[in-house]
């Protein structure tokens, strides 16, 4: 038997998990699924799962211990019996869903759970999403900041929705770049576009200079998402993949009636934005993020259901609900949709 730990969004990790062929698991807690296969190159390349690994025998720890282990645990009670059958020296207390460095790099880490001994072998991309959030230089507020986590798991939702194999990825409001450093990380074609992609090509220079660039198509231009598809090698992609616009910033000083001008504008861009799609597109697949509001979130699902209504040639599907960080003003609700 075989577990993996999920992200916050549980919902977005369990699609992501089911579209990669592993659709048999058991909860055991909020974010631990026991799963009956394992394939390591498979679960590395989800988004959606912080760690995983293989359930094994409280007897067969022993096997895995190194007297220079730095080891880890979800329980204090565990640790101590560990160090006293054991005799480990030292043992950290860590959060299933979180990630210590010092363990990952030179540890060992066991979680305890319904008298289950789990043998973490497996973390997260944190390197790759480091360097994505957090070392490219051109980045701020204003164009938005989607986490390149939340990149990874929406490319893994739409290429494993679409029909037919995936080689082309395209963001139409690239922003930073942020989606095509995941996709050409993982050997996908991209194409980026934006009104303004000077801080997508700043970014692109520093990304090129990285241990994870792959020498892809990585294509940027400049196109209005308003104005009808012309350039011929959009006929190229495969799936959609983008956070859109999340409208302006806002603090807890911004007014409802605000907040109501920016759903207009939004509504106006997307409905804009999907109408040239359908004309340009028969079929495709596509990820993308609409924000709701948290002073608004009625407002916002319900302007939401009216761009939908709006682009019947569309099925669309709410992923779950909308992906935040604790004390966020805005959420990021995740759409599939397919024509």
């Amino acid at each position: 038997m075989y577990f993996v730990v999920t992200g916050k969004n549980s919902y977005l990790s369990s699609k992501e998990l089911k579209l990669f062929g592993f659709d048999s698991f058991k909860r055991i807690s909020k974010n631990i699924l026991l799963i009956d296969s394992y394939n390591p190159d498979d679960l590395d390349k989800l988004g959606g799962v912080i760690k995983y690994g293989k359930i094994i025998s409280f007897d067969q720890i022993k096997n895995y211990l190194n007297n220079k282990d730095i080891i880890g645990t979800n329980s204090k009670t565990f640790g101590l019996k560990l160090k006293k059958t054991f005799g480990i020296k030292k043992f950290k207390l860590i959060q299933p869903e979180n990630t210590d460095l010092e363990v990952k790099n030179h540890g060992k880490e066991f979680l305890f759970f319904e008298d289950k001994v789990l043998l973490v072998e497996g973390y997260q991309k944190i390197d790759l999403y480091e360097t994505i959030d957090y070392q490219k230089p051109s980045r701020g507020m204003k164009v938005g900041m989607m986490p390149s986590k939340l990149a990874h798991i929406m490319i893994n939702l739409c290429t494993g929705s679409a029909t037919g194999q995936v080689e082309t990825i395209y963001d139409p409001f690239v922003g930073f770049g942020t989606t095509g450093f995941v996709a050409n990380y993982f050997g996908y074609n991209f194409l980026g576009s934006d009104i303004n992609t000077t801080p997508a090509k700043q970014n692109l220079s520093f990304w090129k200079q990285t241990d994870y660039y792959k020498n892809m198509q990585f294509t940027l231009f400049k196109n209005d998402v308003k104005t009808p598809f012309e350039k011929k090698f959009l006929n190229n992609v495969d799936c959609i993949v983008t956070e859109g616009w999340l409208g302006p910033v806002i603090n807890n000083n911004t007014t409802q009636k605000m907040l109501t001008k920016n759903h207009e504008d939004i509504y106006n861009l997307y409905n804009a934005f999907l109408q040239n799609i359908s004309k340009f597109y028969d079929n495709i697949c596509m990820v993308f993020c609409f924000p709701i509001y948290s002073k608004m979130t009625n407002y916002g699902f319900g302007v939401l259901n009216k761009l939908e209504k709006g682009n019947m040639e569309f099925d669309f599907e709410k992923l779950g609900k909308p992906y935040k960080r604790d004390g966020q003003l805005v959420g990021r609700q995740i759409i599939l949709a397919k024509k």
